[in-house]
């Protein structure tokens, strides 16, 4: 796991290949979340890579165990799968820290 303000955190990996981002999940881990938990997200682009410059969904939390818990959030990595991009991560209005990279 790994996290840049021990309260926001991924599960495996910050970085992807775009062909790989269309069926595999990007995990977030939130301290203590709970079943009923849902999490507002919002990816903001880095640089000029990809043609769009924010991505923001919600998602509810889903049984995944981690260091932090019973419960993780699937976000997953498709809608800001453009190759060659990078991702600020925004969770309920919180600047995460992490950014992700979603390689060529």
């Amino acid at each position: 796991m790994l996290t840049a303000n021990g309260v926001f955190g991924v599960l495996g990996d910050t970085s992807t290949f775009s062909a790989i981002a269309m069926n595999e999940p990007l995990v977030i881990v939130h301290k203590g979340a709970k079943e009923q938990d849902t999490l507002a997200l919002q990816f903001n682009g880095i640089g000029n890579s990809s043609p769009a410059t924010s991505v923001s969904y919600g998602v509810g939390a889903r049984a995944r165990p981690n260091p932090w818990g019973a419960f993780a959030f699937e976000a997953g990595w498709k809608p800001i799968g453009f190759a060659g991009s990078c991702w600020r991560v925004i969770a309920d209005g919180e600047d995460t820290g992490l950014v992700l990279f979603v390689r060529p």
